[in-house]
């Protein structure tokens, strides 16, 4: 009897063991995660194919099992960030969707493949393909429908990148980016942008509808509606205009100017001839040049004090003078070099610099005082470069003097010491993203409190 019992409590171990085996889901799949450990180990070193053909086994292995399948596609996004880093676009667009086989519902699979296609869309239109470029952007609007948080996020990752197109003067992606980022999300922001991108053309009508429509949404916001009405000013101002041509300009001008069109244009050639061969730059752009009655330029831009020109994609200025007078020609001059200096630093320029050049040239036509400047150095000890960019910011006429007389010291000096050239270099360091105190390290050698020292030097030096 009691060998029988021995015998069947023998029986039921063996049997309840095999139980065990059969039926404990770890022991069912450790082989399965004997891949997941190894793929592990490749992702950790950046072999990521290895790594997903490992995980795809383990998948197979565990008869599909969700913990694995989750495993799976952690390896595919680690694998798709990787090749996004790499600027591997098409092929990270290739590896989300092999993922999405197997998770079409995961939603950082669909962040990431909406992303990755408004990326590549933005590549495209930049290289010029715009059919390729309206294709991509429509894959990625319709990825990021799903979640709120994701079309926000792509959104305004498009709007980013129509601000560099805004620089770069690349029409075709700003207006892609910016009409698939108010589709994605309806904002103000977006229709404020579109606003002045068609202002700046100048397509007049445009800009307004923009304005009004963004404006209907905020209809006490301040700023839309000082914008609504300066576009319908501008439009019933710009109806008397005559337009002017002129090799890389278009001057638009009141039918009550009387100018010796010819004059006109012997002038802006010689303007373009100069500038362009001190900044080595020579736009292909139509450069839009708007010539205002006094009074319309002040009650349009509700500019002050000794404002009398400026630049925003279209040189807009007073008339107060005739074509020959040298303050014509300076202020001229002044205002087609900020033109060429956002083309080639793409609007990343300090104002010191900026400025500083700009006057350096109006004063080929017009001279230029540093008196002011001079007498403020007598009382005061030192200037810094940061005083003259926070200078031009202020309402009061004088300090905004002090920064235009000190930035042409300032750039009087760069042209003494390191020529043309160096100004050329220090220009393109700024193009790639320098702040300016590493841009002058990089080309000068030179620190910026070095710099400022030995500029402070050359001013009680040179000014009379």
């Amino acid at each position: 009897m009691k060998r029988r019992i021995i015998w069947g409590l023998i029986l039921t171990a063996i049997v309840s063991t095999m139980g065990f085996y059969f039926y404990h889901p770890r022991l069912k799949i450790s082989g399965a995660y004997e891949y997941v450990r190894k793929a592990d180990k490749y992702i950790k070193e950046d072999k990521y194919d290895k790594a997903i053909e490992l995980l795809y086994k383990a998948y197979q292995e565990s008869n599909g099992s969700e913990k694995v399948k989750k495993e799976l596609i952690y390896g595919y996004i680690r694998y798709i960030k990787f090749l996004d880093k790499k600027g591997k676009i098409s092929q990270a667009i290739d590896c989300a969707l092999k993922a999405c086989e197997f998770d079409s519902a995961d939603k950082t699979l669909r962040h990431k493949l909406a992303y990755l296609y408004a990326k590549k869309a933005v590549i495209e239109s930049k290289e010029g393909r715009a059919e390729s470029a309206s294709v991509f952007i429509q894959k990625s609007i319709d990825a990021a429908v799903f979640s709120k948080k994701v079309r926000k996020n792509i959104s305004i990752f498009l709007f980013n990148h129509a601000g560099e197109a805004f620089n770069k003067k690349d029409d075709a992606t700003l207006i892609l980016c910016l009409d698939a980022s108010y589709e994605l999300w309806s904002r103000i922001e977006t229709l404020d942008f579109l606003g002045e991108y068609y202002y700046r053309k100048p397509e007049l009508k445009q800009a307004l509808f923009y304005w009004e429509k963004a404006h209907s949404i905020d209809p006490d916001n301040e700023d839309i509606k000082k914008k609504v009405e300066k576009a319908k000013k501008d439009m019933l101002i710009r109806e008397n205009m005559k337009i002017v041509k002129s090799g890389s300009f278009d001057v638009r001008l009141h039918d009550e100017f009387e100018i010796d069109t010819e004059k006109l244009q012997e002038i802006l050639g010689g303007i373009y001839k100069q500038v362009g061969e001190d900044l080595g730059f020579f736009p292909s752009l139509e450069i839009p040049i708007v010539l205002y009655r006094e009074q319309d330029f002040r009650d349009i831009f509700k500019k002050t004090g000794i404002t009398r020109a400026f630049y925003d994609g279209n040189i807009r200025m007073t008339l107060p003078v005739g074509v020959n007078d040298p303050a014509f020609k300076g202020v001229l001059a002044h205002e087609y070099t900020h033109a060429v200096i956002s083309m080639i630093t793409e609007g990343k320029c300090p104002a010191w610099i900026h400025e500083g050049i700009a006057v350096y040239e109006q004063s080929r036509y017009d001279p230029v005082t540093t008196l002011d400047f001079k007498q403020y150095l007598e009382e005061e000890e030192n200037v810094s470069l940061k005083g003259l960019d926070e200078g031009f910011s202020q309402e009061e006429d004088y300090t905004r003097i002090l920064s235009y007389e000190g930035a042409y010291t300032a750039v009087s000096f760069i042209l003494d010491k390191w020529g043309w050239n160096g100004m050329r270099d220090l220009l393109e360091s700024l193009k790639s993203g320098k702040h300016y105190v590493n841009a002058m390290d990089e080309v000068f050698y030179m620190s910026q409190p070095r710099f400022e020292a030995t500029w402070m030097e050359y001013c009680r030096n040179h000014l009379t």
